[in-house]
């Protein structure tokens, strides 16, 4: 068969070779003078690759798993830090290490220079420097005086790099990462690119409001969105550069219109020359015309010089024929009432129209909105849906709303389409031929819900929905149907009582206060629903603290019934610190228990439940007090006792045991005497030597450590700076504050 597919000799047998198995190895890996590589030994065998192309990798980090002659594992480490730029990616498991032709296995280069495009600016560091972390991310908008990165020198000293020129971060060396040194991981020293803005679009029919060169930029007057003239003033800039330097001057658009675009990123100060990419600051125009479909219309305001007033129906509201959709006045002084032209969908209309807008100047056309297809209709109780077929073109009616019909009558006529031609671009496709057809009632009854459709509407275009109802026929309910439904209720009704006579309830008793153990024959509650705890015989002893007593809702529901029946579950605490940390409700009595603070006592050592009700104090009934008389007595009783201190965790980064690495510290007044770095995760950046953090007794908080939790609540791996802010302020909130020792300045 061979020979006779490509037409070989059979006297020439070596003409038939369809392919060729080379026993030649691999070709080497390309590689740089500076890469290192993962290279074998002769005999071993390939298991398993450790790391894929684009990977970072530190010295040490294992690349490739082998297995010498006699079956022992043998890992390749790198050989210093980089990244993983080619690899032997035709080896499988059980392979000899010798088809690759130099036994290199995986290569580990530098990072590629980041590309710079004119008007491009790099960010770049001295040769000896070691990577910390990022100041800036990728979007951000940069000044002269912004931090791009932290790194270290050869001696260990902290230093920030600063932005060179204004603009935005466009690049940055992602793959860096903590303790990098830059020389060894890097093919040049640039770990960032400051770049420009884009251009302001400006279309046809819109200008462009320029600056000169030489200015920066001090604010905006109007933004988007805003209508401007050519008297208004909607830029300030200034002179920076001789002999004017420091003057201010303002641009005034050239034409009447919207405000489509401006750099809103902009900050005061920053060099317009190097920011954008041309000196257009604002761009001003006219709002595009909103598109009107097939069976939509458009609401217009054709009178000359119609100045915009207000809206008088929203988007997606369903508007009737000549309902009011917009105010405007004309040209006269005139207010008048622009009102629907259908019925339907208020599907769009033009958002950016405020009062005061000049109508011809804002927008390309007189279209303020647009009227869509009709709501859908829905089949009620009782009520058969009328469908029509789809792709159906409506011709007329045969009937009215409220009229009798009966099975099987015509209600309508509508055109099925035979053969359609298509329209050029996806527009609407031209109805070559068709046929008249009948839609015909469902069931008997009476007419409702007809759709005001008009001759040669598109049905599918002008309704919503997944089934194209175009009207409902209401059926009446027959006698039996009624009679049965009623003697359904009546037997419902007559079950459900006599469930509920037959319902044997379960004691309740509360396991916090009651111990089976002391007595047995104990069924009274110790406290009244309204009332403070009563002496009993069998109460257990008084215990040390302030005592307080907190209600929950408890339920007891028996399977079956649909009734549910709820006791109040009492619970003691008996607190030895202060305060509670307990959220409630400003000035709301009994007091509710919504939430806890950070570090709360309620929370973390007495257990109080979330929604319980404080009712008694020391045996006080608190339940009708004020909300002031209550919170003064938990006071009274509170104050005596201890603070219960604030536990922060820190992090040392540069612990030489684990066991030393993470620290727990216990603070009971305030200020802590602690001051930290303005992002997260939150780093010690100086402590106050007569300070609670810098006498503590197991060893003062030093410099560069980390706040890894506050009270309850782990804020390692939280990024966001705010909120872990928050969690601090809760926790120093609830501990006594010192005014002796306060320092002047500012410490947590």
């Amino acid at each position: 068969l061979i020979d006779m597919a490509f037409g070989i000799d059979p006297a020439h047998p070596r003409e038939r070779t369809i392919a060729v198995i080379s026993s030649h190895p691999w070709p080497p890996l390309r590689r740089q003078p500076d890469d290192t590589i993962a290279q074998s030994d002769v005999g071993h065998t390939f298991q398993a690759f450790h790391a894929k192309r684009g990977d970072i990798v530190k010295e040490g980090h294992g690349l490739v798993e082998l297995k010498d002659k006699n079956g022992k594992s043998v890992m390749l480490k790198a050989k210093g830090p980089g990244v993983v730029t080619r690899r032997q990616d035709n080896f499988l498991p059980g392979d000899s290490v010798e088809y690759a032709r130099d036994l290199t296995l995986m290569v580990v280069g530098k990072f590629a220079p980041l590309p710079q495009s004119p008007g491009q600016k790099g960010v770049t560091v001295v040769p000896g420097m070691k990577f910390e972390r990022w100041r800036a991310n990728v979007g951000d908008v940069i000044t002269r005086k912004t931090p791009i990165v932290d790194v270290r020198d050869s001696r260990d000293k902290w230093h920030d790099v600063i932005a060179t020129k204004d603009g935005v971060l466009t690049l940055r060396q992602e793959g860096l990462r903590w303790g990098m040194k830059v020389d060894e991981v890097m093919k040049d020293r640039t770990l960032a690119v400051i770049g420009k803005f884009p251009p302001l679009r400006v279309g046809s029919g819109e200008m462009a409001t320029n600056a000169h060169h030489g200015m920066n930029f001090v604010q905006y007057n109007y933004h988007k969105g805003d209508y401007v003239t050519p008297a208004d003033e909607v830029v300030i800039v200034q002179r920076a550069v001789s002999p004017q330097t420091g003057r201010l001057f303002s641009l005034r658009p050239k034409i009447s219109g919207m405000v489509l675009a401006t750099h809103h990123q902009l900050v005061k100060g920053m060099s317009i020359d190097d920011s954008l990419e041309d000196l257009n600051l604002l761009t001003v125009g006219k709002l595009p015309p909103l598109e009107v479909g097939f069976e939509q219309k458009g609401v217009e305001a054709t009178s000359p010089g119609a100045v915009f007033q207000k809206w008088r129906a929203e988007t997606g509201s369903v508007v009737n024929l000549r309902d009011p959709i917009a105010e405007i006045v004309d040209s006269s002084n005139q207010l008048k009432v622009l009102l629907a032209p259908k019925y339907g969908y208020l599907e769009k209309r033009q958002e950016a129209l405020r009062p005061g807008f000049p109508i011809a100047d804002c927008m390309k056309d007189r279209t303020i909105a647009v009227i869509g297809a009709f709501p859908p209709v829905v089949p009620g109780p009782f009520q058969t849906g009328v469908e029509a077929p789809q792709g159906a073109i409506f011709d007329g009616w045969f009937v009215q709303n409220g009229q009798q019909v009966s099975k099987g009558d015509a209600l309508a006529q509508v055109i099925v389409p035979s053969r359609r031609l298509a329209a050029a671009g996806g527009g609407t496709p031209k109805i070559l031929s068709g046929q008249l057809s009948n839609i015909t009632a469902p069931e008997g009854g009476s007419m409702n819900n007809m759709q005001p459709l008009k001759r040669g509407m598109n049905i599918e275009d002008a309704l919503v929905g997944e089934k194209l109802y175009i009207a409902t026929v209401d059926g009446s309910l027959p006698f039996m149907q009624i009679f049965a439904v009623l003697v359904c209720v009546c037997l419902w009704i007559c079950f459900c009582g006599l469930l509920k006579v037959m319902k044997k309830h379960k004691p309740f008793q509360d396991h916090l206060l009651y111990n089976p153990s002391d007595s047995s024959d104990i069924d009274e509650p110790l406290m009244d629903n309204d009332g403070p705890i009563r002496d009993q015989e069998h109460r257990p002893k008084k215990r040390e603290g302030v005592r307080l007593d907190f209600a929950d809702r408890a339920s007891d529901q028996v399977h079956g019934e649909y009734e549910r029946v709820e006791s109040e579950y009492i619970r003691s605490y008996f607190a030895h610190y202060r305060p509670l940390g307990i959220k409630s409700l400003p000035a709301k009595a009994p007091i509710v228990v919504e939430g806890f603070f950070v570090n709360s006592y309620a929370k973390e050592k007495l257990r109080v439940r979330q929604h319980s009700v404080l009712v008694a104090i020391d045996e006080t009934n608190v339940r009708d007090m004020s909300c002031e008389d209550t919170e003064e007595l938990l006071k009274q009783r509170l104050n005596p006792l201890p603070v219960y201190p604030l536990r922060i965790r820190f992090m040392d980064p540069n612990a030489k045991k684990d066991t030393d690495k993470f620290q727990t510290r216990l603070y009971s007044r305030r200020p802590i005497g602690i001051q930290f770095t303005s992002d997260a995760p939150i780093r010690v950046s100086g402590v106050d030597a007569g300070s609670p953090a810098g006498t503590h007794e197991e060893g003062p908080v030093e410099v560069g450590w980390y706040i890894v939790g506050i009270g309850d609540e782990e804020v390692s791996m939280n990024t966001n700076f705010k909120e872990v802010m928050e969690y601090v302020k809760e926790g120093v909130h609830l501990i006594d504050y010192d005014q002796e020792h306060a320092p002047k300045r500012h410490l947590c």
